[in-house]
């Protein structure tokens, strides 16, 4: 998901800002490997288990990739609909 959002700054300026998302959740995971919410939830604990992380904490595409061994721009183009060498 990329936004532009705008958002008021001291001096009453406005700054443009675009926003791409990060972190992979349970429901992307059920996309990607074909699989229940409730096995992505697993999954996503299994990964977080593997990277040493508290079960607060966010997996990343990145993590998720080298984690699952599918290929980071497979994952992004199904997550973000577009490949990661594109701009806009």
């Amino acid at each position: 998901m990329i936004n532009d959002t705008s958002a008021k700054c001291r001096g009453g300026k406005f700054l443009t800002m675009k926003r791409t998302k990060l972190v992979i959740n349970a429901n992307e995971i059920s996309i990607i490997l074909g699989i229940s919410i409730r096995q992505a939830q697993r999954y996503r604990q299994q990964v977080l288990k593997e990277l040493r992380k508290k079960s607060h904490q966010v997996v990343t595409y990145e993590e998720f990739s080298e984690y699952s061994g599918i290929n980071l721009a497979n994952i992004l183009e199904v997550c973000l609909g577009k490949r990661p060498d594109e701009r806009g």
